[in-house]
């Protein structure tokens, strides 16, 4: 006996009753013999999904990071990473003025509630009918978010001097204290990775660092964009037969389910610890945006009463 045509509704809806509303978007079919319905998949579904950078979540020292765990309650943490040195890497943490890395958990370095990317990533499965004699299921993963920290670090060696204007006005505020700053700002053009010693008078600005940390996530987006596309159509050419597994609970279950959510690791893990720019070609990346903060640096000064006329 062929199955039994359902309502429509959406593609991912757990129960039928709960998307009854919604004509038109994809076909269920109930099965006597399944639990969950069989959601037919779209047109779109024909194709490995894409990764959508919007679940790309860039983090500053200080955020708040919040998710919802297992249990659906809704958990917070302040973002502490500027002193995180990742495993078999070593840091010259007093002198670290900005860092960019993938977070695999939120605040690994410190005690207590933590997040695991990927952790709350949903997955539903649709049968894609398109070959009628050997119907597949495939796979699609929601709310796939991948926070990047990205952030200035504060040392107390160092005196920051203000990221623009309105900071500037509050450090900057006599012509010696700019002719100072101004030496200091021309230093970080170039780049710290290719000047020597330190910067004059150990003063820093976080535009300026900021424009280098832009770069590296930028670098880092695209690694994490690319390796999740990668296993994304992996997972799609290994589908797995409605002829070997009949209804959605079989293809969701752990043993199937575990080795396709390892696979999403995998892409984290990659996307991680992928080679990116090189500090010194990251520094002559960032070296056009770094002159440009410099023009609005003296540009502002002469509007100062201080500023010589």
């Amino acid at each position: 006996m062929p199955p039994v045509a359902g309502p429509l509704l959406k593609r991912g809806a757990a129960k039928v009753q709960d998307y009854i509303e919604h004509v038109g978007v994809a076909r269920v079919v109930v099965k006597k013999e399944c639990e969950m319905p069989i959601i037919e998949c779209l047109e779109e579904d024909a194709k490995p999904q894409s990764f959508n950078r919007s679940g790309i979540e860039v983090y500053q020292q200080g955020q708040l990071f919040s998710w919802t765990d297992a249990n659906g309650q809704r958990q917070s943490v302040t973002v502490d990473a500027c002193d995180y040195i990742p495993p078999g890497q070593t840091a010259d943490l007093p002198n670290r003025l900005g860092m960019t890395f993938v977070m695999a958990a939120v605040n690994p370095n410190r005690r207590g509630m933590t997040y695991t990317a990927l952790s709350d990533a949903k997955t539903s499965v649709c049968l894609d009918v398109t070959d009628q004699n050997n119907p597949k299921w495939t796979y699609h993963f929601d709310n796939v978010r991948v926070p990047v920290f990205s952030s200035v670090c504060a040392r107390p060696s160092y005196v920051e001097m203000g990221a623009d204007e309105s900071e500037w006005t509050q450090t900057v505020t006599n012509r010696d204290i700019y002719e100072k700053a101004l030496a200091a700002m021309r230093w970080w053009v170039p780049g710290s990775y290719v000047q020597p010693s330190y910067p004059p008078k150990m003063f820093t600005f976080s535009s300026m660092i900021k424009a280098h940390e832009n770069v590296h996530l930028e670098d880092r987006s695209n690694k994490i964009e690319e390796k999740f596309n990668e296993v994304f159509k992996e997972i799609f050419y290994g589908r797995f037969s409605q002829k070997d597994y009949p209804c959605p609970e079989d293809v969701l279950a752990f043993g199937r389910l575990a080795p396709v959510k390892d696979k999403l690791a995998d892409a984290l893990i990659g996307a991680a610890k992928a080679t990116v720019r090189s500090e010194e070609r990251t520094d002559h990346a960032a070296r056009n945006e770094r002159e440009g903060i410099l023009k609005r640096f003296e540009a502002w000064a002469k509007t100062q009463s201080w500023y010589p006329r």
